[in-house]
């Protein structure tokens, strides 16, 4: 069961909610959907920033990482298999949806919504 006020999860049978203490006794004890969208809000192209309001296109973070060269490297000297690990991050990761993406304004990661 979830609050209607702030979306809350909650257990059975609560009166209010634990997290901003609305009123439950005229909950319907069925399932709620909670929608995260803002009242009002609309869906745009461009994703705003959760952390700094920052409207415009994101930056995608590289294909390899420093720790994939850190661990291509010992995996390399120690084992011989360096080549398939940097191949298999490639596979994964070579799609730029599988990458995160990256604030230009404030560097936060994946803080980003449609609707605003």
């Amino acid at each position: 069961m979830f609050c209607q006020n702030c979306g809350a999860n909650l257990a059975e049978g609560t009166n209010v909610c634990t997290t901003c203490g609305t009123p439950l006794a005229t909950h319907n004890p069925s399932i709620v959907q909670y929608n995260p969208q803002p009242q009002g809000a609309m869906q745009h192209n461009e994703p705003r920033c959760g952390c700094c309001g920052y409207v415009g296109q994101w930056k995608v973070e590289p294909i390899f990482l420093t720790h994939h060269w850190i661990i291509f490297f010992i995996s390399l000297f120690f084992f011989g298999a360096g080549i398939f690990y940097l191949l298999t991050v490639l596979i994964i990761r070579g799609n730029t949806e599988h990458r995160a993406k990256i604030c230009p304004q404030c560097k936060a990661r994946n803080m980003w919504s449609f609707y605003y």
